[in-house]
């Protein structure tokens, strides 16, 4: 039939074509202009021909600065006040406080001094230097130092 779509049957699938002005058209998906699937003309399709002011270029960044100030509330802050307690917590260690270390060993401070270093007993009569960077957490407070 001339200008009617044209079914063919091959075993299970159907190839779906259409003819056009009385010469054959490949399937919908490549007939271009001719096609049924385009559903907007060209003319509908362009924007109109209006610049864009400054308050639709505020309206458009709107929601990435929003987006911004939420990370900054619910992310960043918080973490940030997280190192400065961690920092607190190592510049205030003493003499018989009892720590765990990033590595999960326990022990309890027996000299401390101004360099990154301090000086850790994990067992009896078994003393350990380590870094205070590596102090994780302060179990219990010692005595404060009397010298």
């Amino acid at each position: 039939s001339k200008g009617g779509p044209a079914i063919a049957f091959m075993g299970c699938a159907a190839i779906v074509r259409h003819q056009v002005g009385g010469g054959f058209c490949p399937p919908f998906f490549l007939c271009g202009a001719y096609s049924p699937m385009n559903f907007i003309s060209p003319a509908y399709a362009q924007a109109a021909g209006a610049a864009p002011s400054g308050t639709e270029f505020l309206m458009q960044m709107a929601p990435f600065g929003i987006i911004l100030v939420i990370m900054y509330f619910l992310i960043l802050r918080p973490q940030q006040k997280r190192a400065k307690a961690h920092q607190d917590m190592i510049t205030n260690v003493r003499r018989g406080d009892t720590i765990v270390t990033s590595g999960g060993i326990v022990g309890k401070v027996t000299k401390v001094t101004d360099d990154p270093e301090i000086e850790v007993e994990i067992a009896p009569n078994v003393r350990v230097r380590i870094l205070r960077a590596m102090i994780s957490d302060v179990r219990t407070k010692g005595q404060p130092v009397t010298e």
